[in-house]
Parts: C-alpha cells; sequence; structure tokens
C-alpha cells in the first residue's frame, strides 16, 4: 500500500480512527481558516489529530506501540530505516503475516503500513480523501456566500 495519493493530514486522521479508536472529524480551523482533523478520546474534549505520519515526530512512536498491542512488530530491516527519506518501505510481521507501507519518510510508511495491519487499507484512505474534499467544497461555499453577503453590504 502507498500513500503518496494522500495527504498527511488525511492519513494522521485514519490513524487515530481505525488504529487508535478515535472519533474523527474534519473542521475548519478558527485561526487559520484552514480545514483539519480534531478528535475525541471517550469522555474528553476535542482536539487536533496529531501529526503521527510527520517526519522526525514522536507520535509515531504512538503509533508503533499500538501495532504491538495488536501483535505486529516492525521487521530489523524497517527499524534500521529511521531516519530514512525518500522512497521509504516499512514492514510489519505478524505470526508469519506480513503488511507493507511505501511512503516519503519512515513514520508516514509505519502510519500506511499500520492501516493495512488493521484491516483498513487503501479503501479507509479513499473514505479520507473524499471526507477531506467534501470539507473543502462545503468551506468554499460558505466562503462565496458570506463574501457575496459582505460585498453587497460595502458596495
Amino acid at each position: 500500500m502507498n500513500a503518496t495519493n494522500y495527504g498527511t493530514r488525511q492519513l494522521d486522521a485514519a490513524i487515530a480512527r481505525h488504529l487508535l479508536g478515535y472519533e474523527v472529524e474534519a473542521r475548519r480551523n478558527a485561526h487559520a481558516g484552514d480545514l483539519d482533523y480534531v478528535e475525541r478520546r471517550e469522555g474528553e474534549e476535542w482536539s487536533r489529530v496529531p501529526s503521527f505520519s510527520e517526519a522526525g515526530n514522536y507520535w509515531a512512536l504512538a503509533v508503533e506501540f499500538k501495532l504491538t498491542d495488536f501483535g505486529w512488530h516492525l521487521t530489523p530491516a524497517s527499524k534500521a530505516r529511521r531516519q530514512a527519506t525518500g522512497n521509504v518501505r516499512v514492514v510489519l510481521e505478524r505470526g508469519g503475516s506480513q503488511v507493507e507501507g511505501t511512503a516519503a519518510t519512515f513514520e508516514a510508511a509505519l502510519s500506511v503500513a499500520a492501516l493495512g495491519a488493521v484491516g483498513r487499507g487503501d479503501a479507509v484512505l479513499k473514505q479520507e480523501a473524499q471526507e477531506w474534499r467534501a470539507g473543502q467544497r462545503w468551506a468554499a461555499q460558505r466562503y462565496r456566500a458570506w463574501y457575496s453577503k459582505y460585498y453587497s453590504r460595502h458596495n
């Protein structure tokens, strides 16, 4: 499975939802005006989805620890590629089964492999991409409506 067609935030949202089991929503950032993902653990407040797939980010450790809860482990060759960038391939093993992920960084490749390990794979990323595009369209429509209302008042 390869993550080149998906954004890192979509990958992060898929990890939060499908690997960690959090409730995830796409929302408009009040400060920057961009669309982003928020997550909520049961009984807690909403917060921004962490950057699990970002290079050099310690959140990748949370992904790795959760995978060990499911019995998946990085192959020794994958562990050696932690600092690699470019076309990084990560392989997870569990009882003779293997799942792999490919991405530009170790963290992103680990996230892709993790989604494959929990049986979600490309279908999940495609769903996240569709939700993201739907949110972008909604935001653009809201902006156009606000702008026309504002423009009509001030001209």
